[in-house]
């Protein structure tokens, strides 16, 4: 009987390693992205050295941020040269600027995702910012917060910038899912930041979560989110993009898929609807799944100037932009 009683306590210590082991698997699929995909995406494009000598991006930085992590950025700046110069107030270094547009790469890509948008908006009269979010491409940290930490490291990368490169202090914002949802929050702490375009974002972390583990029991699932929490430090519960909506005071406008599976549509429409953003649009793209738009460089270049003719009718104080005919 003691045999039996002691295989029995023995099988049922083992279970509870087992599932100890895989909780901690799944809670580091919900907050450990593969930093290497980021490099693998930017090692095809080029590295900074080889993309500042095509012309291609103007400077490569290190920006460090809170608990010693650097942040990987590259900076485009403004290809249009004004004419006539005659208004100085949007003037730098010669060049025309219509603002300066932070761009948020999706998780488990990198800022090289972004760079073919980043240089049509160049071309178009931006300062363009790309980064890799903490724990992907080059930056550093292990975890991602989803926009935990992430919105104050974006604002430390602005104050950087502003700092030290001849770019616009009209500042806006523009990411894709997760980085979308990181735009949002960014937005809602940085009265810098006049507009942001959000693609496909998710309504906060743990939707996203329950949609990645969607086969585990609700008990299980729980222990997964807090573990992933503790891993990453942070409550999952402070990663709501409603939430920040809810403290927008720039125009806000949100592209989502109408067949979207990762991210439903619902939870686009969720943010417009709680968004206290003084102009608000919701635009959405019919038969497209997730992000599926940014394939489509010059139509999201679009809706870009959609936003900040938005932020311009909200904010007649700003100066104009102007568009004139690319120089170079």
């Amino acid at each position: 009987m003691k045999r039996i009683a002691s295989i029995v306590l023995a099988a049922g210590l083992l279970a509870c390693l087992g599932c100890e082991a895989t909780t901690n698997q799944e809670a580091r699929l919900l907050v450990q992205p593969a930093g290497w995909v980021g490099r693998a995406i930017e090692q095809c494009v080029g590295p900074a050295d080889r993309l500042q000598q095509a012309g291609r991006i103007d400077s490569h930085r290190r920006v460090e941020v809170e608990e010693g992590v650097e942040i990987d950025v590259w900076v485009l700046k403004s290809r249009l040269y004004d004419q006539a110069a005659d208004n100085r107030e949007n003037l730098f270094e010669g060049r025309m600027t219509r603002g300066t547009i932070v761009l948020l790469h999706p998780m488990l890509t990198g800022k090289a995702w972004f760079l073919g948008l980043g240089e049509r908006l160049a071309d178009r009269g931006w300062d363009v910012v790309l980064l890799d979010l903490r724990g992907h491409g080059f930056s550093g940290g292990d975890y991602t917060t989803w926009g935990v930490r992430e919105k104050h490291d974006v604002k430390k990368v602005v104050d950087d910038v502003l700092a030290h490169e001849a770019v616009s202090g009209k500042v806006y914002a523009c990411g894709s899912s997760m980085g979308g949802s990181v735009a949002i929050q960014y937005a809602a702490i940085d009265p810098r930041c006049q507009g942001v375009v959000a693609i496909s974002p998710p309504a906060g972390a743990i939707g996203v979560f329950r949609r990645m583990l969607c086969l585990l029991a609700e008990p299980y699932f729980q222990k997964a989110v807090n573990r992933a929490g503790e891993m990453a430090e942070f409550d999952p519960a402070d990663a709501s993009t409603v939430a920040a909506a809810k403290q927008l005071q720039c125009p806000l406008v949100v592209i989502h898929g109408s067949w979207d599976l990762v991210v439903p549509f619902s939870q686009g429409e969720a943010i417009v609807q709680a968004s206290s953003a003084p102009k608000k649009k919701l635009i959405p793209v019919r038969f497209a799944g997730h992000a599926a738009e940014l394939g489509r460089i010059g139509w999201l270049s679009d809706q870009i100037d959609v936003m900040a003719d938005m932020s311009r009718a909200h904010r007649p104080d700003l100066p104009p932009d102007r568009t004139v005919a690319r120089a170079r």
